[in-house]
């Protein structure tokens, strides 16, 4: 709770009041309040650090979660062998997202690769030997599309580093529609713009 709550609620808005509790000046109360200094579980914090990183953590998340629909609606549309007017329209979304989306991951050092499960050799792979956007002809190979790990700095170990699970729904192809894709480029223009 914010310390100019906790002031309103225990001591009817009194900073004098409150300031009299803690044994300080009116002055250094102002000063708190000010600072946007916080109370929990009864004891008295200011701030410290901004917490911008976390939230800058949670932007690229959810453009990589982007990023990988993006390639699954591909993998759909090749799976389905869609064909017609709005089945080209979604893979160009598709297309323009991943590369917009790849040149953000670029430019932060990221590298992106996904995990496949190589059938032949019964086990996963990390596989990027095709361009980005053309990992969804994976169904057409011994891999099927798996996890797609955006690795900072090409640092497995790095806290920076995430991997975005398969959507086991598989039906992303919809948000790629000319019409659902207004909403979510607005979503990604305000991602990146922050």
């Amino acid at each position: 709770m914010k310390l100019s709550e906790h002031i309103d609620l225990f001591f009817d808005g009194n900073k004098s009041a409150f300031a009299k509790s803690m044994s300080v000046t009116p002055q250094q109360v102002t000063k708190w309040v000010n600072d946007d200094w916080i109370i929990v579980d009864g004891t008295l914090y200011s701030p410290r650090r901004d917490l911008a990183r976390g939230n800058m953590m949670e932007r690229k998340k959810f453009l990589a979660s982007i990023f990988c629909g993006a390639q699954y609606a591909l993998a759909e549309l090749r799976e389905h062998n869609a064909q017609g007017p709005n089945a080209n329209g979604i893979a160009q979304n598709a297309r323009n997202t991943i590369e917009l989306l790849a040149e953000f991951f670029k430019k932060e050092n990221y590298n992106i690769y996904m995990f496949a499960y190589n059938n032949k050799a019964q086990q996963f792979e990390l596989y990027s030997s095709l361009p980005v956007f053309e990992l969804g002809v994976t169904y057409f190979h011994v891999f099927n599309p798996g996890s797609i790990l955006f690795s900072y700095n090409n640092d497995m170990k790095s806290e920076d580093t995430f991997e975005v699970p398969t959507n086991p729904s598989r039906l992303v192809a919809n948000r790629f529609d000319p019409y659902a894709f207004t909403i979510l480029r607005q979503e990604i223009q305000q991602a990146l713009s922050q």
